[in-house]
Parts: structure tokens; sequence; C-alpha cells
């Protein structure tokens, strides 16, 4: 095989490749987000455990009394559940993020 052979083969693998790897577009329907309002340190690192799933947490603003999470409707009634397990107050303030 010759050096320019080899170098197209290269090159269609290569883009064959990336055009594999880009994804579409991420659909945000029926992601919620909420706000907690925080009262110690503990229910702090309660959040910060769950925002380390990605894909189902994402933090939209942080201060020292509260959070904005956006939650996946995946995990939406777990993420109630532990809210009232840890009797943290949560507040629906986007019920949709894609409308």
């Amino acid at each position: 095989m010759g050096q320019q052979t080899t170098w197209l083969l290269f090159f269609v693998a290569y883009v064959v490749s990336t055009t594999l790897s880009i994804e579409s577009p991420r659909s945000y329907s029926n992601y919620s987000v909420y706000i907690v309002y925080l009262r110690n340190s503990h229910q702090e690192k309660v959040l910060d455990n769950l925002l380390e799933q990605h894909k189902n947490y994402n933090l939209w603003h942080r201060t020292v009394q509260e959070m904005h999470i956006m939650v996946s409707p995946q995990v939406r009634d777990e993420f109630l559940q532990i809210m009232a397990k840890e009797n943290m107050h949560v507040k629906l303030n986007i019920p949709n993020v894609q409308q």
C-alpha cells in the first residue's frame, strides 16, 4: 500500500470517528429546578453528594443559604424523598426546563 493510500485511509477513519462521536442535542424535557434552603453543613454535604451524579443533577446557583439544582425526571421522586428524609425545605422553581 502506498503512502498516499495510507494517508487517505487514516483521513477517512478520522472523519468517520469524529462524525460518530458527535452527540445530538440533549433534551431537558421534564427536568425541574428546585431551590433548596440550607440550614447546616450536613445538608450542604447531602446536596454535594447528589451533584456528583452529573447526569441526574446540575447546580444552577449556589449561595450560603440556598442552592438551585436541576433534577432529571428519572430521579425526581428519589430526590424529593431524600429532601424529606433530611428535613430539607425545597421549592419547585421551574417545573419543566425545556418549556
